[in-house]
């Protein structure tokens, strides 16, 4: 089922940092909720319909336990968007692809790293729009990109905590956080294992705020072809490994080489970010679940085909899940692209 989630006020989405309304009072938020986040909210839209069954929440016969995300993505004026690529920089205000150049000076563990000939900057808060995107995947020139300021306003909102047994207010305990005003943006979800009705209200993010959602037939995702034995994945959603930066498929200590669905592959290049805290609450044990360190989106791997047919890439990795933790909720959503 592929549904268009549509905030009906205001959204915050934390970002995992430290927050409290007597020292660390300021909340910021991420422009796409987590995958944890979504996963959440399609099971209390669940649950809510079907009250009955919320005992069994969590436990063996739970109606909601076979949800799978299969794809999670931002939709601007019904056209699809994606955060920009950490292998692109700008270059007299156009997006280009950093080149690859053997790494003979760093200690970077991998055989190549990036550089460019010309003067760049790095962009923060950009995105591609779908055409832009598929000339990026097929390592074409992209030119234009978009802000997210175009489609997303940044407004603040002031609070100050009560003290629970008087509901009365306490000094010290006042508190800002970042909420977000989605402008002809929507959310899209793909997943299976669960039957909602096909349109419907839900609560979404920080101080469950409502939005609504519609089924739609069909995701717009543009797919590339790879020309030669050497291909990059693009995270569409953060990825949690257990190694840190890398899938645990891979191995280190041979020379980051290792096999994945029926390919031998070697890590060859690697365009990361800055890891992002995945926390949330655990609504049932009343208690913050686990802090993990995820890879964010955006994040791109490039790989050199050692065994295995290059035709048969795009079939076996498009859309697949490389997330060693938590991918039924949709981590580790990977586009395939190609290398030049």
């Amino acid at each position: 089922m592929i549904v268009e989630i549509e905030a009906l006020d205001t959204l915050i989405f934390q970002d995992g940092k430290p927050f409290d309304k007597a020292n660390d009072n300021w909340g910021s938020s991420l422009v796409l909720p987590t995958p944890s986040t979504l996963y959440g909210a399609l099971r209390a839209t669940y649950f809510a319909k079907h009250f009955d069954e919320l005992s069994k929440a969590n436990e063996a016969d739970d109606p909601t336990k076979d949800l799978k995300i299969n794809f999670i993505g931002l939709q601007y004026k019904g056209k699809p968007i994606f955060t920009l690529p950490k292998d692109c920089v700008e270059s007299n205000n156009k997006v280009i692809i950093l080149d690859l150049e053997e790494n003979v000076l760093t200690n970077n563990p991998l055989k190549y790293i990036f550089s460019s000939k010309k003067e760049v900057d790095s962009i923060d808060g950009a995105f591609l729009k779908k055409g832009n995107f598929a000339r990026y995947l097929s390592c074409k020139n992209i030119g234009s990109f978009e802000k997210e300021d175009s489609f997303i306003t940044r407004e603040s909102k002031i609070g100050i905590g009560l003290n629970r047994q008087t509901k009365t207010t306490e000094e010290g305990l006042l508190y800002r956080v970042e909420m977000l005003r989605y402008k002809d943006l929507k959310i899209v979800v793909d997943f299976d294992g669960l039957n909602l009705e096909s349109n419907g209200l839900m609560r979404l993010g920080g101080e469950a705020k409502g939005a609504r959602y519609k089924q739609v037939e069909a995701l717009d995702i543009p797919v590339s072809n790879i020309r030669n034995n050497t291909f990059k994945l693009y995270l569409l959603t953060p990825a949690i490994f257990d190694n840190g930066w890398y899938p645990d498929w891979i191995d280190e200590k041979n020379d980051f080489i290792g096999e994945c669905k029926g390919f031998k592959l070697k890590l060859i290049a690697s365009a990361i970010g800055k890891y992002q805290s995945i926390g949330g609450f655990d609504i049932k044990k009343r208690e913050p679940k686990k802090m993990m360190k995820a890879v964010p989106m955006g994040s791109v791997y490039y790989f050199e085909i050692l065994e295995g047919d290059k035709e048969k890439v795009v079939e076996a990795f498009n859309l697949s899940n490389i997330s060693d933790i938590k991918n039924e909720e949709g981590y580790g959503l990977v586009i395939v692209g190609d290398v030049q």
